[in-house]
Formats: C-alpha cells, structure tokens, sequence
C-alpha cells in the first residue's frame, strides 16, 4: 500500500507494550467537538506563577494594533475530558503551502482530539509593529487550508499553544525583548483564551508573565488524569550569544525562576501515566562544540555549572554532536536540571514516561536518550523526544545529533565509540545484509555506515555493531521509511515538503504510537 512514511518504536507503561510510531497510519477516532472554555486546572489558572505586569505595560513605543480580528477563532479544550488522539505541529508560513494536503490529513484521516501549535505559529519579525503582528496573525488564521480543513474549521479541534521567536518578537530573541505585555496580548487575540485565563489582559496585575501553560485530561471510562505541559522558553530566556545582551554566565536561564517553581509543582506532584511536555525549540540534542564553549552566555569557566552539566550528561566527549541551531543545549546546567526532573518523576512513581514535543528545526525526527544513575533523580531512565516543524518549509541539511534515534548503532571499524548508524541494506562481497553481521569471519556483527548507491559500503566506512540489548529501541519494535531522509539518518526526515506530528495512545492496550505525518510524500511500504 501507500503511504506517507516513518518510523515505530516500542516501549511498555501498565505492563503492557507501548508503541511510539512514527508511521503514516490512519486514524480511527472521531474528533472531539465542544465549545472549549475556561481553563480550570490550577496548574494554569491558579497559584501564584506570575510575574505581574510584564515590563512593556501601558509603554506606547511598543505599537498598538487597532485591525480588526478575523470571524474564525480558536476552541479551547474542556478540562478534564477524554484525550486519546493529539495532533501537533510548529513553523507556520501559509504563503509557502503548495495544496491542502497536510490539514485535510490531519482533520479527515488522523482526527485529532486535540492540537498543539509548538511555536512559530506565524511569522513577523518585528519589535514594535503590533498591529502588523496582528494582520500576520490574521492572515494565518484565514489561510484558505487552515480555514477550511485546520483546528478552526468546523466541528474545531480544540487547541492549545506555546510560541517560539518568530511569533514571539525575532529571531533568537528572549527576556531582552521590551514589548513582551503587546506581543503577549496578540497571541491570546489569535488563540481566542477567555479573560479568565492567566495569560490574558483581563488579568491585570495578575497577568501571567510569558505564555505557559498546562492542561489536565482524563483517561475513556476511567478516572485517572495525564497532563500536557507547555513550556515557554522564550518570555524568560537569558541571552544565549552576547549579540542578545550581556551574558549571565552561571545565573542564564531558560525558563525563569517562577516558571520552573510551576513545572516543578507540575511534574513531581501529579501523577500520571503519561506526562507530555512541549518545548518550541529542541530538549534532547547535546551542546554544539564546532563553536568554542566561551561564546556561549551561559558558560562560567572550566569548573562552572555548563561543564558540570555537559559531564553530568556525558556529553563532554568530541562524538556528543548536536545541532548548531537554538535549543536548550545552548543552556546546558538548565537542560540537564530539565532532564534530571522528568527522570525524577518517572522514578518517584509520577509518570511512567515523559515525552517531549518540540518544533523549530524545520524537519523531524525521533530521539532517545539514556540518563545515568543521579543521587537525586534516582535509577538511569530513558527519556524520548519527537521533533515536528515545518509547514510546508523544510531544511534539507545533514545536522548532528548524537541522541537522535538509530536503527541499529556501531562504532567506526572496531574503535568502539558507538555513535553511528548502521546503512541498511549493505554489501559485501557480493552478498546483500540487511542486518548486523559477521563480515570479517572476526566472530563480531558489523555493519556498513555509508554505503553507495549499489548499497556497497564506501572507503572502509563500516563499524561493529553495538549488542542488541544495549539499544535505546530494539530494532524489531521500529518501523520506518527511506524517503526524505537526509544523508543515512533514517530518523531525520529533513527533504518533505511538510511535517506534522500525532500521538495515539490506546489506553486499554497500554500503548502510544508517535507519528510523523509527511502528507505530501508517499512510498510503497
């Protein structure tokens, strides 16, 4: 059959197995209709996680948008209802879309009962044109696909947000950002959040400080609840290059000190079995070191909390490769102390696992990382991470990442650093693997790690095979494609025209399938 391509992994949660798929299946599921509503969880609304008035309050510098809102506005999810099937996506340019094809997917085959926008949700560089900000906002909303076939047509999806640079204020911008109060407002007009919301003006002195938010849904026909966790990595942000502002060395954060005391509060005293965390810019790959460590801002010298941190995570080493791109490597005592609480909480008993979804990359990809034993965070755990972005834009470039997922894992010709990625099939000698073997009669499985397109492995480029019980995801419990891929990373769909994600979990079989929808693109699997 056809169909868009990607990937399956499985895992287990209740004892039974559970499934994160990266696979272009169809969904059975119909969409939830409801009006939406207040947000009532006290994650969100209540508590006392606010900043107060951000620093732009009532400044006229900062532009005032007077055009009017569009008709179409945006469900909000009623609190507590039943959540199975959860679409998400980032990096939205309407212009560039070349057909309908990935929301008539979304909204007819996969039928989501909710959607996540990750951040760039629209794009306007601007610091003080909010009444541009606004037009782009429109014109995003009344995009003729996104109107018909997107979370605002009808019966609506219901939706929920975070932002990320380019909805935000520019690129790589944070904290420095002087109309954060203006920009923040636009973002609520977009979403249509009532004036109950912390985020909202209505709010006052008790606005909210940055977009953030979390939600509580419940389990078909039982009463156990799982929460979505949205984080804002922008509002709060400290410079990551000296060109942001002057750098804060050891106090940098992403975050803020308020928002961490709430993802603390959120993710250590509520259990679940499942707790989704969103982030608009990438959690899971490592620190770049093609830039020197000094020009980062948060570096605080060679016995600091960034090399404490990159140690920690044992990452110091020259094969832990990361993408040179914005995320949360470039703030690596904040990363790891991210890292660190999901492993508590799986350890603590309050999830079984944690998932990230992240965006801004302009492509996708499936990674997996493994945490070592910490006194604190407790027993080493594997933590997951899916990346969806790009609508329709695509970045098709090789990019490093060491904790991207691999089908199957070798060293480079027996040195035994194992941080590649085996090429299936490869040839040798005329005779055809397509799984690891003995190929040099030395008794150990190897494999081909680039091979030509007679599938013959090139210059000596072949490796030993890590044992299979050491993989992060048996190979077995992976389905994937071949297409879109960039270089031999079968888990870097990086040349679609457009990505989205979905997350299915089916709760009675005790599995989650991810998915990675390339609508647009189809091959025979």
């Amino acid at each position: 059959r056809k169909a868009a391509v990607i990937f399956l992994i499985c895992l287990t949660f209740g004892g039974s197995a559970l499934a994160v798929a990266l696979v272009a299946g169809d969904g059975r599921q119909t969409s939830k209709e409801g009006p939406g509503g207040p947000d009532t969880n006290a994650g969100t609304n209540g508590g006392n996680y606010s900043y107060g008035p951000p620093q732009d309050w009532g400044k006229s510098s900062c532009g005032r948008a007077t055009a009017e809102l569009p008709p179409l506005t945006h469900a909000r999810p009623v609190e507590g209802s039943p959540i199975s099937r959860v679409a998400f996506a980032s990096c939205f340019r309407p212009y560039l879309q070349v057909s309908d094809a990935l929301w008539r997917h979304m909204r007819e085959t996969f039928r989501p009962d909710l959607f996540i926008w990750l951040g760039d949700n629209m794009y306007l560089d601007t610091e003080t044109a909010m009444n541009d900000k606004r037009r782009s906002y429109n014109e995003a909303k009344s995009d003729q696909y996104y109107a018909r076939f997107g979370p605002v047509a009808e019966p609506k999806i219901p939706t929920v947000a975070i932002w990320d640079d380019h909805d935000f204020v520019e690129d790589n911008m944070g904290k420095e950002y002087p109309c954060l109060a203006s920009s923040q407002n636009e973002f609520v007009n977009f979403f249509n959040l009532p004036p109950s919301d912390p985020r909202h003006s209505a709010q006052g002195s008790k606005q909210r400080f940055g977009v953030y938010n979390s939600h509580m849904f419940s389990i078909p026909q039982k009463q156990k609840r799982h929460p979505l966790i949205n984080l804002d990595n922008r509002s709060h942000r400290s410079p990551t290059f000296s060109e942001h502002g002057p750098c804060e060395g050891g106090n940098s954060t992403m975050l803020g000190a308020a928002q961490w005391e709430w993802l603390e509060q959120e993710i250590l005293d509520k259990k679940s079995v499942i707790k989704l965390l969103s982030s608009g810019v990438q959690v899971l790959p490592p620190t770049n070191k093609d830039r020197p460590a000094e020009e980062y801002c948060a570096y605080d010298g060679e016995d600091g909390t960034f090399v404490k941190a990159t140690v920690d995570m044992e990452e110091d080493g020259p094969d832990a490769e990361g993408t040179k791109y914005e995320g949360w490597s470039e703030f690596p005592a904040e990363r790891a102390r991210l890292l660190r609480l999901a492993q508590k909480s799986i350890n603590t008993g309050q999830a079984e696992h944690v998932i990230f979804l992240t965006g801004d990359q302009h492509w996708a990809e499936l990674q997996a990382k493994r945490l070592s034993d910490s006194e604190d965070a407790g027993p080493s755990r594997i933590l997951f991470s899916v990346t969806a972005s790009g609508i329709d834009q695509h970045y098709a470039e090789s990019v490093p990442n060491l904790n991207r997922l691999r089908v199957r894992t070798a060293d480079r010709r027996g040195d035994g650093s194992f941080v590649e990625e085996c090429n299936f099939p490869f040839v040798v000698e005329g005779r055809t693997h397509d799984e690891c073997a003995d190929i040099f009669g030395s008794g150990t499985p190897g494999c081909g790690i680039q091979t030509n397109a007679r599938d013959e492995i090139i210059d000596d480029q072949w490796g030993n095979c890590l044992d299979a019980k050491k993989e992060l995801v048996a190979r077995n419990d992976m389905t994937y494609g071949k297409t879109n891929i960039c270089t031999d990373n079968y888990h870097h769909t990086c040349a679609a025209q457009a990505n989205y994600g979905g997350l299915v979990v089916d709760w009675e079989a005790g599995s989650i399938e991810i998915n990675l929808f390339t609508p647009h693109e189809y091959e025979e699997i």
